[in-house]
């Protein structure tokens, strides 16, 4: 089986989309390949590589918005829970705010374009930041809190990642925090594969299909 962990950006910022590719050997993620400055394109050639086998994908993108506007009811779950794990309410936002209502559109869009190509593949809306906090010990959680701006921060989160069962990723070259998201959106869909997420908030379809999960 094969894990994709995609921190998306809007859809005019390639540069700061990121897939994590791996392959799912009982409990363990193998890394296969890490890639920054991915198109919907690249994203869909990673996609099609699995052809034949099965693949779960995690998106750190809304995959649905509330009709009205607003937060959805899993994001209001999503931030309530999350504060308990140390992680800034501010990191929830509401799929149509102005900052978010492009990430949203690519979101959705790459969403459905996944399930055109593969009827049979599983998608999941996950929070990376969510899925390291929700792990990290109370010592370890400042790691997750400065990562994105702090080197030590994310060279500490790679030898982590090996800790959670993640093999082959290089401890040479620093990952940029884009990276470490897509990383982290893997680790959160490799447990929801086998039922154990830190938390989901279950799909509610047909206006939100998809399980937000960390």
């Amino acid at each position: 089986m094969f894990v994709i962990g995609i921190d998306l950006s809007g859809p005019s910022n390639h540069k700061d989309t990121a897939a994590a590719f791996f392959e799912l050997a009982g409990e363990e993620l193998k890394l296969l390949s890490l890639e920054s400055g991915l198109s919907d394109a690249g994203i869909l050639k990673l996609v099609q590589k699995t052809n034949g086998f099965p693949l779960a994908i995690g998106i750190d993108s809304p995959l649905s918005y509330n009709d009205g506007g607003g937060d959805r009811p899993s994001d209001r779950w999503f931030r309530k829970e999350m504060v308990k794990h140390g992680l800034r309410s501010s990191s929830i936002m509401p799929p149509t705010l102005t900052k978010m209502v492009y990430l949203t559109m690519r979101g959705i869009s790459l969403a459905a374009l996944f399930e055109r190509v593969r009827s049979d593949i599983r998608i999941a809306e996950v929070h990376p930041g969510a899925a390291m906090m929700t792990r990290l010990s109370d010592m370890e959680k400042e790691h997750g809190l400065l990562y994105k701006k702090s080197s030590e921060s994310r060279t500490y989160l790679l030898q982590w990642f090996e800790s959670q069962n993640i093999s082959g990723i290089s401890l040479e070259h620093g990952l940029t925090p884009h990276e470490i998201d897509a990383v982290a959106a893997a680790m959160a869909v490799r447990d929801w594969i086998f039922s154990a997420p830190q938390a989901i908030f279950p799909k509610q379809p047909p206006h939100h299909p998809y399980d937000f999960l960390c």
